[in-house]
């Protein structure tokens, strides 16, 4: 199957798309402009709301996250068939600017990122290809809860 890249939606260009179009375009000059919404999205003008791709592997996969109409963070994979599966990764905040953000994808359609939780303390992800989340934090992170590490 030939690999068509994909050159997203001007939010990309805000979040890494500079590189990821230059990659695009080297590799195919016959590129497709596809864009996309992942559902459950907000979409009022001027939120911050609206979908946030992130990153795209070689078959084609991207991965992101896309804010709802509260402004709470959700995880996306959008298949290279454009099936978009969302996900949240459990102890993941469910307040405005709080959430799940998918940061890369690899070739084998493993996702990292970080997620923020309900203290806004944020920790690593990583989603495997068949879903399953495992959470950490890097040793010596600071883990205090947001507002008290200031007060430490």
């Amino acid at each position: 199957m030939q690999f068509r890249p994909l050159i997203l939606m001007s939010a990309l260009t805000m979040f890494g798309g500079p590189m990821i179009l230059a990659r695009l375009a080297a590799q195919n000059t016959n590129s497709e402009i596809i864009s996309f919404a992942a559902p459950g999205a907000g979409t009022a003008a001027g939120s911050g709301s609206g979908t946030f791709p992130e990153s795209i592997n070689s078959a084609g996969a991207i991965t992101g996250h896309y804010a709802d109409a509260n402004s709470v963070n959700h995880g996306f994979l959008r298949t290279p068939r454009g099936n978009i599966l969302r996900f949240d990764v459990s102890g993941a905040g469910t307040t405005a600017g709080s959430g799940t953000f998918p940061e890369s994808i690899n070739f084998a359609g493993a996702i990292t990122g970080h997620y923020t939780d309900a203290n806004n303390v944020n920790h690593g992800f990583l989603r495997t290809p068949q879903g399953d989340i495992t959470t950490f934090d890097a040793p010596g992170a600071d883990t205090t809860i947001g507002w008290q590490r200031y007060l430490s």
